[in-house]
């Protein structure tokens, strides 16, 4: 495809995509974008939606993906990932701060994003376990040349030691049920375990500021091996996605996270365009939801 035309056809769909994620919000707007229409679109720019490539953001990062995996992160048509979240972690960090990413996912968005934003006084500690998405953001770190960012494969949960990690496919749990919904033949992998109170104390990290959680079914195990450093008067603030169905997998329920919190003198909110909202006024049929906790 000629490179005028090309820039002008992910112009094109990204202001149609913009557009359906004011309209249906974001999980609608997704499948809009993943559907036909999506697969069409990829259809005509890409020979090949598995080939990884360079792509650029509106914050400035690019990102070694496959046009099909940035489709579906939406970078292809938002020009971030994420985009309610990444309006909040530009709002809630600034210079000097200290950011944890527990589950960086294939992309590395949030670590990528928090180092920007973090600046060089600030400091980024990434966590991800899976081989595959590990090399990932090593690799993503390095094309944006940051310096700020300490890459940890090892998986956050509440226990220290080695436990079995399940990969499938675009995503990894701990839960084999999980990961063979997506995947039956998924083997299992040895991973080095940590719990986030023991690493801070390793490493003397004095300050957290935010912490991001997304790690498929394993929200609990990582909140309860960080009990100490969630009960300080400064504790940081946590953004958590939660899919209730996800949480069932691993014997707890979205209601037992928010009660566990709350017990810390947390208070949630629900993250939707409009910003933070109290929890009560959530629609908890959602299937999956982007919660912050805050004793601020």
């Amino acid at each position: 495809m000629p490179h005028v035309v090309y820039h002008f056809t992910v112009y094109l769909f990204r202001k149609l995509a913009l557009l359906a994620y004011k309209i249906l919000g974001a999980e609608r707007s997704s499948l809009w974008a993943n559907g036909v229409i999506g697969t069409y679109f990829l259809k005509i720019v890409y020979k090949n939606i598995n080939n990884v490539c360079v792509f650029s953001s509106s914050e400035g990062l690019k990102l070694l993906l496959t046009p099909k995996e940035a489709s579906l992160l939406g970078l292809m048509y938002f020009g971030s990932i994420n985009p309610i979240e990444t309006e909040l972690i530009k709002k809630k960090l600034k210079k000097g701060d200290v950011f944890i990413d527990i589950g960086t996912y294939i992309d590395g968005w949030h670590s990528l994003l928090a180092a920007k934003f973090v600046g060089r006084s600030g400091k980024v500690f990434a966590f991800e376990p899976y081989p595959k998405f590990y090399k990932r953001l090593i690799r993503n770190i390095d094309l944006n040349k940051i310096d700020n960012i300490t890459a940890e494969k090892i998986a956050v949960s509440n226990k220290n030691g080695y436990s079995s990690f399940f990969p499938a496919d675009n995503i990894s749990s701990f839960f084999e049920k999980h990961a063979n919904a997506i995947n039956k033949n998924s083997q299992p992998v040895k991973v080095r375990t940590t719990t986030l109170d023991r690493y801070v104390k390793d490493k003397k990290i004095s300050k957290i500021d935010l912490i991001k959680i997304d790690v498929e079914c394993a929200e609990m195990m990582v909140l309860e091996g960080a009990i100490r450093t969630l009960s300080k008067r400064d504790a940081p603030d946590l953004l958590v996605e939660v899919v209730n169905d996800y949480l069932k997998i691993a014997g707890s329920t979205e209601e037992q996270l928010v009660k566990f919190l709350k017990k810390l003198e947390y208070k949630t909110y629900f993250i939707d365009h409009t910003g933070l909202k109290p929890y009560h006024k959530v629609d908890l049929s959602q299937r999956s939801l982007n919660l912050y906790f805050s004793k601020k």
